[in-house]
């Protein structure tokens, strides 16, 4: 069976089981889909059972809209088996890990303002840790390319020591704050010396950095993880 792919039975269940406690809660549709950043359409095929793959993260989103503990929806659709659990722990490797600030989402596309307060601590390998360091998740495509790409849902280290250099960034990957709102992209400065925030995506148009003295560096991104694979 394919990562994260759930079965009929199980998808139909978690379905009614995320309305059920959606409606619980007085949301709509719409609501909830706002509350957790993910489509109406997202949300609605999930609970008519019809998403076939539904990550980890996702799940955990999910729960936190709803206001229930993940776990519970972790064990509808068989994340939590004990069997699978017994089965998979001779293969286990044990890593380290400490707890980082997870600041929020830095869009891939449009931006968010939402750098300003940590929402929850996320574990990374104790070997990537340094005083200073946080996360923030990715919301969209723009980052996806055909030669590098960061993946809509990855998880994003970020070093905001590495910005003191301001030569240093140029042709980085980094989580920008600029007129307000907060992306991870790219910093290109071409031959008019003029900044650019670049997509990986070639569809995407570039941000033109007019006002230079409202572009603030919050990290240089040096690591990622993606859903699929953390």
């Amino acid at each position: 069976m394919s990562k994260y792919v759930i079965d009929e039975k199980n998808r139909i269940k978690l379905g009614k089981y995320i309305k059920e406690n959606r409606e619980k809660k007085g949301l709509g549709l719409n609501q909830l889909a706002v509350k957790i950043s993910v489509t109406n359409s997202l949300l609605s095929k999930l609970e008519n059972g019809i998403t076939q793959k539904i990550s980890p993260f996702l799940l955990k989103e999910v729960a936190k809209g709803l206001g229930v503990d993940y776990k519970e929806l972790y064990k509808i659709v068989g994340y939590l088996d004990n069997a699978r659990e017994k089965e998979d722990r001779s293969n286990v490797v044990r890593i380290t890990t400490k707890k980082v600030p997870l600041y929020g989402t830095a869009s891939a596309g449009q931006g968010y303002i939402n750098l300003a307060e940590e929402l929850e601590e996320f574990p990374i390998p104790i070997e990537d840790y340094k005083p200073g360091r946080f996360v923030v998740r990715v919301k969209g495509d723009s980052m996806t390319g055909p030669v590098k790409s960061i993946p809509d849902g990855t998880v994003a280290l970020v070093d905001p020591t590495m910005c003191l250099d301001a030569e240093a960034l140029a042709n980085k990957v980094c989580v920008f704050t600029y007129n307000g709102e907060t992306y991870i992209k790219q910093l290109v400065i071409n031959n008019q010396n003029i900044i650019q925030l670049v997509s990986f995506n070639p569809e995407v148009e570039t941000i033109i950095v007019l006002q230079p003295k409202e572009l603030k560096c919050e990290g240089r991104v040096i690591k990622t993880w993606s859903e699929q694979s953390w």
